[in-house]
């Protein structure tokens, strides 16, 4: 018995226009992070429609070329509050690396730029 479908989709295609980017969503430990681009402005939209703004750069780490999002912070303590004052001390991010120390998991995730840490 043939099953006939009346809306097919072409899903390869729709397959092919998929994002190839691919995020880093750094897990606890001690991580190397090599900026290969000065951060952009993007935001994140959650599934309530509200709207964070963040900067997005691309990275290496271990190796790996990634895309890594983070949210435009309101304190010196921060990822951005730390990664700014860091990069203020330099003029740039491109070219140049940081050591990321991340402990705790999910939202409770706490990151210590270990360069910033005497600013």
């Amino acid at each position: 018995m043939e099953v006939k479908h009346e809306n097919i989709r072409d899903y390869k295609d729709m397959a092919k226009k998929l994002s190839s980017v691919d995020y880093w969503k750094p897990l606890a430990g001690e991580h190397k992070v090599k900026f290969l681009t000065e951060p952009e402005p993007t935001e994140y939209t959650d599934t309530e429609g509200n709207v964070t703004p963040q900067e997005r750069f691309d990275v290496e780490v271990a190796g790996k070329k990634y895309t890594w999002t983070i949210p435009i912070g309101k304190t010196r303590k921060s990822l951005y509050g730390q990664l700014m004052l860091w990069a203020a001390t330099k003029g740039h991010f491109t070219g140049l690396s940081v050591t990321l120390l991340v402990k705790g998991e999910g939202i409770r995730k706490d990151y210590t730029v270990v360069e910033a840490l005497n600013l």
